[in-house]
């Protein structure tokens, strides 16, 4: 399946891919997530990539009414073993807020 045919059959997509031009191509490619998803869909990317390349995902979702996170995964994992249990970590918190956002 392409990432599309996933997109166009989910609600919710998450993605982690390795660099930039994998974000490009699954999120924004022809037959990328994006392209696959409709209004009401949310798309979550968890690379670590560029911000540039995040705020044009960013604007290319909201043209097509698709809510869109890209939580900080790495950071929140390594401050994970140092925070108390129960304690939400940034990443948790930013993908929370977006669940709120479209309920």
């Amino acid at each position: 399946d392409s990432p599309r045919a996933v997109a166009e059959a989910s609600d919710v997509v998450f993605t982690i891919v390795g660099f930039p031009s994998d974000v490009r191509s699954v999120v924004l490619g022809a037959d990328g997530t994006l392209a696959g998803s409709r209004p009401g869909n949310i798309l979550v990317d968890m690379t670590t990539s560029e911000p540039s390349l995040a705020r044009e995902i960013a604007e290319a979702a909201q043209a097509k009414a698709v809510a869109r996170s890209a939580p900080p995964t790495a950071p929140a994992a390594a401050r994970a073993e140092e925070e108390p249990m129960g304690r939400r970590s940034p990443a948790t918190s930013m993908l929370g807020a977006l669940l709120d956002e479209v309920a």
